[in-house]
């Protein structure tokens, strides 16, 4: 093997195994999320390492020799899926079912492990480049057997935010989203050396390429991986799909009850305010006015024709203009305002006041003073 290689390989397989430490020790929020992706950042580092030791220590390649598949690659898949569940789905709890996601790897690696014929040595042997190519194409379609499933449920996630959060400001998508595509990167580099194997030379470098694969991702997730916030719970994920949302679009509430749960919301915002609390959620509205999820998601999505975010935050901008009207922002910034009304960031108010006035809060303003 190529020392550059082993440079490359043996700099990726410390650095999983740190990273992998570091997320261990970590000790807030949810921890399950970081736990499986240190198993992550762990088994990168034995995919890494099995190559080198089998160059330099020949016994090692036993397990898993020549261009076989290495065990450790069918666990990555349900790791990864793993991780986008316990992370979007922090409830989530593990059932002895759940190991049936590790049988490839224990069917392979069992594998590995059963004498050939002596009169058949490994190394000339017809069948292993057949076998071969059947595990990696096996191991892409596992791939994308676990990564399609996980983008779906990404964007049922993104998708549901704004039905239960009233500030989506440090809510960070796009790292599973980077995550994901990384990692379909590594799936279509799997891809094309399948096709190199079967169509290019017996001797192209299977171990040196995977060893190298690894490393980068390793270094590219890795330590960004240490900043993942935690994301919020959206209730009943799993059951939001889109013949579940046709069906929650048909169901019928009396309409006595939907007048007077939109009474009880209506007058919970103008009267008590609740929209200035900037951690305001779908879940405290629901324990405050005693109703059901659904019954007020129905209300604010067919009485009011807006989701959640909307509904609140046209509040907020309803608050920083009265504010300005009584002439408050003579001792404030207009920002001031903002966190004064229930909005968290600069951002999301820029956004949410030129979406529902038109102008930009200093527009606004400066045209306010123009006619003063």
């Amino acid at each position: 093997m190529h020392p550059i290689v082993l440079f490359i390989s043996g700099g990726g397989s410390l650095s999983g195994l740190l990273v992998a430490a570091l997320l261990l020790a970590r000790r807030d929020g949810n921890r399950r999320a970081p736990r499986v992706l240190s198993a992550l950042m762990l088994l990168f580092s034995l995919g890494i390492v099995h190559p080198i030791l089998s160059v330099a220590w020949p016994p090692a390649s036993r397990l898993h020799m020549v261009l076989l598949v290495e065990p450790f690659q069918f666990l990555i898949a349900p790791i990864i899926g793993a991780y986008f569940r316990v992370l979007l789905l922090p409830g989530i709890s593990l059932r002895p079912r759940h190991f049936l996601h590790a049988l490839p790897f224990v069917l392979l690696g069992v594998f590995g492990l059963l004498p050939l014929p002596s009169s058949e040595p490994l190394e000339t042997s017809a069948r292993i480049p057949v076998i071969t190519g059947w595990l990696w194409a096996l191991l892409v379609v596992q791939a994308f057997l676990y990564l399609i499933p996980s983008l779906r449920l990404l964007h049922r996630y993104r998708r549901s935010l704004p039905d239960q959060e009233s500030n989506l400001a440090g809510i960070d998508l796009g790292w599973l989203m980077w995550f994901s595509q990384l990692f379909l990167a590594l799936y279509v580099s799997y891809a094309v050396i399948l096709v190199i194997m079967i169509r290019g030379p017996y001797s192209f470098p299977v171990r040196g390429s995977l060893s190298i694969a690894l490393s980068v991702l390793v270094f590219l997730i890795g330590y960004r991986g240490l900043l993942q916030r935690e994301t919020p719970a959206v209730e009943d994920l799993e059951a939001r799909s889109p013949r579940v949302q046709e069906k929650y679009q048909k169901t019928s509430i009396p309409a006595d009850e939907v007048e007077e749960l939109k009474t009880r919301l209506v007058r919970a915002m103008e009267t008590e305010k609740l929209y200035l609390d900037p951690e305001l959620r779908l879940s405290d509205l629901v324990e405050r006015l005693h109703a059901t999820r659904n019954q007020l998601s129905y209300v604010i999505n067919q009485r009011f024709g807006k989701n959640f975010y909307n509904f609140v935050n046209e509040y907020r901008v309803g608050e920083v203009l009265r504010l300005m009207d009584e002439g408050s922002y003579e001792d404030k910034k207009i920002l001031a305002l903002a966190f004064d009304s229930g909005f968290n960031s600069k951002p999301a108010f820029n956004l949410v006041f030129k979406k529902q006035t038109g102008l930009t809060p200093s527009e606004y303003w400066r045209g306010k003073k123009k006619k003063v």
